[in-house]
């Protein structure tokens, strides 16, 4: 192998990594029947590489030593406790422990026979759905993303969303932490199953995403989306005019960036007030023919929907905005003003 090749398929499983070594070998590149793999006690992920070693090295030590090294032929052994590298102009030996600590026994492994093909949509749809997801551990089972036969969902209290997928998942349903979603999007994975505790996936050059499964019961969120009321269709000019309200919004303890729009006919108003800075007042014409009403929103939240969906349904009770796209429904809770 180059050390391009090597250096490639270590980038391919650093996500994987600890950022600080809290269960040991966690913050190092292990070597393990033909794969390199890293573990941080969330994720798993390995991948294939042609080094006939055992054992496990620091990571960001091998990694940036890989990486300075402008050779392309190098070699690579072991010897005791000791990696060695060695190119023309140089050699370097580094700390290798032959003995892997972690337990990957006690990991279920994947087996051939039970690999299922995931949706097409499946990744942008975990994306999509993992900016709804709580941060609150108090409340485990909302910072997970529910992936279920049909639909993959999240909801955090004040904002929920539902996405279809394209094809219906065969098997169980299962709840992944948010933040390991985000890293599984970053791979082209196009198989999966599940194990107890566990999800695998699988890429097309057969690197191996690993994670582990909340297990909980997920609430159901029928009645959220069960949204009747007035149709407000938004314009370009609404993200413009949330981008400069945002500067004078009042802070408060989960920081939130609260604006408050005021809907008449065919018209809005978008105002934030911060008696320590100033205040902040904007209006503009869009399509709206219902009562007059004044709300509070997060502006982060209605900007990122407004990327994917610029018409709402406003509940009657004032209580939440509802935005339906061609394969999603999102809910977000208003403010009392």
């Amino acid at each position: 192998m180059t050390r391009t090749d090597i250096v490639n398929i270590l980038t391919r499983v650093k996500p994987g990594l600890a950022s600080k070594e809290i269960v040991e070998q966690s913050a190092s590149f292990i070597f393990k029947d033909g794969r390199v793999i890293t573990y941080n006690d969330e994720v798993t992920i390995s991948h294939l590489i042609d080094l006939d070693i055992t054992g496990a090295v620091p990571a960001s030590e091998f990694f940036a030593l890989l990486t300075k090294i402008k050779q392309e032929d190098i070699a690579i052994s072991v010897k005791e406790n000791e990696i060695k590298i060695k190119e023309k102009r140089f050699e370097s030996g580094l700390a290798f422990v032959s003995e892997i600590k972690i337990l990957f026994d006690e990991i279920p492994k994947p087996t051939n026979k039970k690999w299922k093909k995931l949706p097409a949509n499946f990744l942008s749809a975990i994306k999509f759905a993992s900016f709804s997801a709580s941060t609150d551990m108090t409340k485990p089972v909302l910072t997970c993303v529910y992936i279920n036969e049909a639909t993959v969902q999240t909801c955090d209290n004040f904002r929920a969303i539902r996405i279809d997928l394209e094809e219906e998942i065969l098997g169980k349903s299962m709840l992944i932490p948010a933040r390991s979603a985000l890293e599984l999007f970053k791979y082209p994975v196009i198989m999966f199953q599940v194990a107890k505790g566990w999800a695998h996936f699988k890429t097309t050059d057969n690197v191996l995403f690993s994670c582990r499964t909340f297990a909980g019961k997920y609430p159901d969120t029928d009645a959220i989306f069960d949204v009747k009321g007035t149709v407000i269709k938004f314009n370009k000019k609404t993200s413009d005019a949330l981008e400069r309200a945002e500067i004078f919004s009042e802070p408060n303890p989960t920081d939130a960036k609260t604006v408050i729009m005021t809907l008449s006919e065919n018209q809005i108003t978008i105002s934030s007030e911060n008696e320590a800075v100033g205040w902040f007042k904007e209006s503009f014409r869009i399509k709206y023919t219902g009562k007059a009403i004044q709300f509070g929103i997060n502006s982060e939240f209605l900007k990122e929907i407004l990327r994917h969906c610029n018409e709402a349904v406003i509940k009657k009770s004032k209580t939440c905005l509802l935005f339906k796209g061609d394969d999603f429904v999102y809910t977000v809770g208003l403010v009392a003003t």
